[in-house]
């Protein structure tokens, strides 16, 4: 019993310390990200367009780091919680292959999608994890493959194999898996073969992605292909699901623009407050900020705003303190919607935010469809025309 409490509480040390650090990496991530986002709109010479982009490569490594190590050891710690929802699963695969082409340094291979046209078009399952476990498979084969070749091509294809069953495949012509490699090759921190400073990497990718598939009941199984390269499939008993709150696919255009917000942001840290000021400024949007929840709550008194967003750890008053704070207030102000801003991205973590009175979650990085997507969720829309159709929401794939 003793033994059993001590590992417990090793174990929620470790969790807590591997939280703290990856947040305080979060936060200024969001800056850095945000802030070549804004740049990468501006009009720049090709040379300062080269560095942005290599700047760009080297932030979105950082994070996909950041996020292997926090998922693994909460992975390893709690388990995998799977929480399904209606998503288009077209539209999941083609974010999965926008993603592995941003990690295609050499911007020359061949990345592909192959969609079998029997699939349904709405899903209802895990769709966040069913995504980072592609953009995981996806990961590895543009690294391994781009490193060993200059013509690399690499492939995801979906099809349907039954009534409810969905095979993924991804697959690749790099140098293939080595046989006295290929059993360990989902083991945590194994980097492969082709170990070397420019592969980088934790060596966490597969096996998170191994861990995940587990969880929604299916297994990954990695092979080479009798020409060279590797395979690595799965399949998953999906059940059809709907369209959510009555959108059609997303292959029609937008009928509803985002209407002009007067904003408050509150973030402790400065850089953070100026690229999200100049962010939703360029997004048509009034901004005032604050620096804490005490500053908010003072602003809120005096100003009339639609939303708030509120960063949750800042000095004297935290987002939580202040959204309670708020929410006992004359209705006037009590009512506004609170969007969490936050580096924190447990299920649990979103379901606390909630529970204490926000309204929506957006984790950091935030960029410019994450706040598009969230006022949408939030109902700050203004209808076009009504000759113009309805896009599809899909809440599931969030920045």
């Amino acid at each position: 019993q003793y033994v059993i409490k001590s590992l417990d509480a090793a174990n929620r040390i470790k969790m807590n310390f591997i939280s703290t650090i990856t947040h305080e990496i979060r936060t200024p991530i969001n800056a850095v990200i945000g802030g070549i986002e804004l740049i990468k709109n501006a009009k720049i010479n090709k040379k300062s367009k080269y560095i942005l982009e290599l700047v760009s490569q080297s932030a979105d490594h950082l994070l996909l780091l950041v996020t292997d190590i926090l998922d693994h050891s909460r992975n390893s710690s709690n388990g995998i919680n799977i929480r399904c929802s209606n998503f288009e699963l077209s539209l999941l695969l083609k974010k999965v292959i926008a993603v592995a082409k941003t990690l295609d340094r050499r911007s020359g291979s061949n990345i592909f999608l192959e969609i079998d046209p029997n699939l349904p078009t709405w899903i209802f399952a895990d769709g966040q994890k069913i995504s980072q476990a592609l953009i995981n498979l996806m990961s590895n084969a543009v690294r391994y493959t781009t490193a060993y070749r200059g013509d690399a091509e690499i492939g995801l294809s979906v099809s349907k194999l039954g009534a409810d069953k969905i095979q993924f495949v991804v697959k690749d012509n790099g140098p293939g898996i080595p046989m006295e490699k290929i059993g360990g090759i989902f083991d945590p921190f194994d980097r492969g073969a082709l170990v070397g400073s420019e592969l980088g990497g934790t060596g966490l990718g597969l096996s998170i992605s191994q861990d995940l598939v587990r969880a929604m009941g299916g297994i990954i199984v990695a092979e080479n292909q009798p020409k060279g390269g590797a395979v690595f499939s799965f399949q998953l008993e999906l059940s059809m699901g709907q369209p959510s709150d009555g959108c059609e696919p997303s292959d029609i255009k937008s009928s509803f623009e985002i209407r002009p917000l007067n904003i408050l942001v509150a973030d402790d840290v400065m850089a953070n407050r100026m690229i999200m000021e100049i962010m939703l400024k360029q997004m048509g949007h009034s901004v005032s900020t604050a620096v804490n929840g005490q500053d908010a709550l003072d602003k809120l008194m005096t100003g009339s705003f639609d939303v708030v967003l509120m960063d949750i750890q800042m000095p004297v008053l935290d987002g939580l303190d202040a959204t309670r704070a708020i929410r006992l207030l004359p209705s006037a102000v009590s009512d506004i919607p609170i969007v969490a801003v936050t580096a924190q991205d447990s299920a649990i973590d979103r379901v606390k935010y909630l529970a204490e009175g926000m309204d929506d979650v957006l984790v950091k990085p935030v960029n410019l469809d994450s706040y598009n997507a969230s006022f949408r969720r939030l109902g700050f829309i203004a209808p076009a025309p009504a000759s113009a159709h309805v896009a599809s929401e899909t809440p599931l794939i969030l920045s």
